[in-house]
This record gives C-alpha cells, structure tokens and sequence, in this order.
C-alpha cells in the first residue's frame, strides 16, 4: 500500500520536532508491512522559521519516506485563534484546497492521511485508521479528537453528525448516550476536524467548499460527491 501523508503549517517551529518524529515512526510501521509512506506539505504567511525548518527537516528524513513534497500557499491574512470566523476558515481551505492539487500528481497513492500538523499521536492510530479503510464502503474514517491534558473532546466544530456538532463533555455525541465505554463500532458522520484517513479518489475529488465552512465543507463535499466519512470511537488524536 502507498501512503501519503498531508498537513499544512504557519509558525509551526515549536513542533515540527514532535510532527516529524510521529511521521516518521509511522513510515517505519508501514515499511515493515511492505507499506511505503509519502509526505506533503503546505507552509505559508510564517513570521518565524517554519518554511525553512520544513525543508531541512523534509531533507533530514529524506531515507524515511517514498517521495516528498513541500508547496507554497498564501492567502496574506491575519492569524487566528481558535474561533469559528468565516475568513479564517477561508483561508485554511484556501491552503489545504493547494495541498489537495498537489496530492492528486500522487495518483499512485491508495490511502491518504490529511492530519493538522500540531496533534499528537501514535503510528498505531494511523494503522488503525488506514485498517478501517480497507472495510467495505468506508471511504473516509476520522478518530476522535481529545484535549490535552482536560480530557474533554476538542474539535466540537468540526466533528458533526445528523446535523448535530460534539460537546466537549461526555457523552460527546447523542450517538454515545447509554454507551460506557464507547463501542468500537464505526459512526457515521457529517465532517470531521483534525485528522482525516481517506481513500485516494477522496483526496482526488473533494475540496474544502464552501470555502467559509474549512474542514467542514470538506465533509459535506465528500458526501455531496458520493463518498461516506465514518468515525473510529476505538482510536484517538490529542490537541495540545
């Protein structure tokens, strides 16, 4: 299988450390499944030394991964906190739309791992994901995405289903009521943040539209163009 791993970066310098030693510890994961592991990435409107610390970083793993990628994208706004603002998430689609056209030149790819480049993460959830994958109809498969070190859910904008977002408290989703602990069972959904694994014709076809919505509009194009986003309750990404 050949995977491709996508993220986008703006002043990311203090953590392209933890970034690439998770993605490189799952390259090694995959190269002993005979799996190979390519890598893109997206880096714009920096004020700190992140575009040229991913290109020495990307150089430094060069052995680790199949083929490496790093593209230019910026839209020249301001930068954002964590808040629910049309133009902020405009511009993130406006950059992760730039990292979508250059994942589809991987048309030899099988799986592709979009993950926002500040979570952490073990390979096994990756593998675990990438696994899913592999069921039948299941095009997309998110995990669950924890705060750290509270506990609670973090992505209650982006994780949506039946029309209704998460909450940080359990249970995280009506779909849970009565389930302690989760059941490992997929969920379906209407759009996840953070970390998405996908088919490849996935990645090819859908884009993050509208634009206003971010990662949002990514699920609702995905569905609108066919493909079903499922959640894995089983595994889990942290938000620092």
């Amino acid at each position: 299988m050949n995977v491709l791993i996508a993220s986008i970066f703006r002043n990311s310098t203090g953590y392209l450390t933890r970034y690439f030693n998770q993605v490189a510890r799952l390259a090694l994961e995959l190269e002993r499944k005979s799996d190979r592991l390519s890598i893109v990435v997206a880096e714009g409107d920096s004020t700190d030394r992140t575009e040229e610390d991913l290109r020495g970083y990307l150089k430094r793993y060069d052995g680790v991964f199949r083929s490496r990628c790093q593209i230019k994208a910026e839209h020249g706004g301001p930068v954002f906190a964590s808040v629910d603002d049309a133009q902020r998430w405009r511009n993130v689609s406006f950059v992760c739309n730039a990292l979508l056209a250059q994942i589809a030149e991987y048309d030899d790819t099988d799986a592709v791992i979009y993950v926002e480049s500040d979570l952490i993460w073990e390979p096994e959830v990756m593998l675990q994901l990438l696994n899913d994958l592999e069921q039948p109809h299941i095009d997309a498969v998110a995990p669950l995405c924890i705060h750290q070190p509270t506990g609670k859910f973090y992505d209650v904008w982006g994780h949506r289903s039946g029309g209704e977002r998460f909450r940080p408290e359990w249970p995280y989703h009506p779909m849970f009521a009565g389930e302690e602990p989760i059941r490992t069972r997929l969920h379906p959904l209407d759009s996840a943040g953070s970390c998405i694994a996908m088919a490849y014709p996935v990645a090819y076809h859908a884009r993050f539209r509208p634009d206003d919505l971010g990662i949002v509009g990514f699920g609702n194009d995905m569905r609108a163009k066919g493909f079903g986003l499922w959640l894995d309750p089983a595994v889990r990404v942290f938000h620092p």
